[in-house]
Parts: C-alpha cells; structure tokens; sequence
C-alpha cells in the first residue's frame, strides 16, 4: 500500500491547500529528489535555504536533548517554512540516512495544536500522516517526520529518543564544519 506524504506548500504562508505527493519507496523519493538538488554547505551540512543549512543527527535523543545539541552547533531543531523546503527536509533525510525511522521537526503541542517553534504558526491538517495526531497514550506532544513513510509528521512522546534534523546558519555550519575537519 502506497505511502501518502503531504507536502507543505505555500500553506503555512497563505493558507492554500497543501499538494499531495504518492511515494511507494525509498526510490519515489529519490525521484522526487531529482528536482531537489542538495547542495553541501560544509562537511555533512546540506543547503536549506539561502541563510541556512541542514545537519542530520542520527544517533537518538529526546525532544529536549535535541533541542539542546542543535543549540550546542549553532541552530535549532528544524522548522520548514514553504514546499522547497519542506521537500528539501524530506530530501535531505533521505539522501543523508535513509533507514531511520523518526526524525525530530521544530514543533510542540500548545493547547490542542501544534505550533512551529519559530513561532510562525500552527502545523496544517494535511501535513499530518493518516491518524496524526492521536496523542496516543495522552502523552504525545512533540513532532517528528516518519521517515518509514517518507515525510507524513506524527506526534510523538517528547521523551522517546529518536534522530533529529538541525537548522544552522549558513555562515555557523561553515565554521563548525571547518572546525571538525581540522
């Protein structure tokens, strides 16, 4: 059965509908990713944006944790602001290490929504995966991208360990990037 995965277009700007994107496999992905060049911007950072770059962190932390060892090189859990980069975030993922399961994004529960951590609004109906969000167990309060099913969000329990993706400056993961190879 097909993977549904809902792309986040100009939605969180405009509140237009979200497209949706039918990815079987790992290889629907890549396809996708074929008009989604990754650039690197640094050792193990990939273009997001034109002011900051991605790092994704593969051994698993917590929500918290996260939050803090993307703070300690210089960024924030990531928060994807239109389709570029939502795809560039799935892309990303997959390109970098694409066997885990979860992945952290910039969001948390606030009364019943979910809202970005920078702030700039709640998560969209059609960016959930299918279910999503059920706060299975009342404990789910942080989001994460399901890679298993290449990009639908779940919410999670804030204190399951799981991978995460890092938004840095640009300017920041050359210089991380420059200090870890010398």
């Amino acid at each position: 059965m097909s993977s549904v995965v809902f792309l986040l277009g100009a939605l969180m700007m405009t509140g237009a509908s979200a497209q949706m994107i039918d990815i079987e496999d790992v290889r629907d992905v890549f396809q996708m990713c074929a008009d989604t060049p990754l650039e690197q911007c640094g050792l193990g950072f990939y273009r997001f944006n034109d002011d900051s770059c991605l790092k994704v962190l593969t051994f698993n932390a917590n929500f918290a944790t996260a939050q803090e060892m993307c703070t300690y090189i210089g960024g924030r859990v990531v928060v994807p602001a239109n389709l570029k980069e939502y795809q560039k975030l799935v892309c990303t993922v997959a390109y970098d290490f694409p066997v885990r399961l979860h992945y952290w994004v910039g969001a948390t529960k606030h009364g019943d929504d979910f809202v970005w951590a920078d702030g700039s609004g709640t998560i969209p109906n059609e960016l959930w995966a299918n279910g999503q969000p059920d706060n299975f167990g009342n404990n789910e309060n942080c989001v994460w991208i399901n890679s298993g099913s290449w990009g639908p969000l779940n919410d999670g329990p804030c204190s399951e360990a799981t991978s995460m993706v890092c938004q840095i400056p640009y300017e920041m993961a050359l210089a991380v990037s420059k200090r870890a190879s010398s």
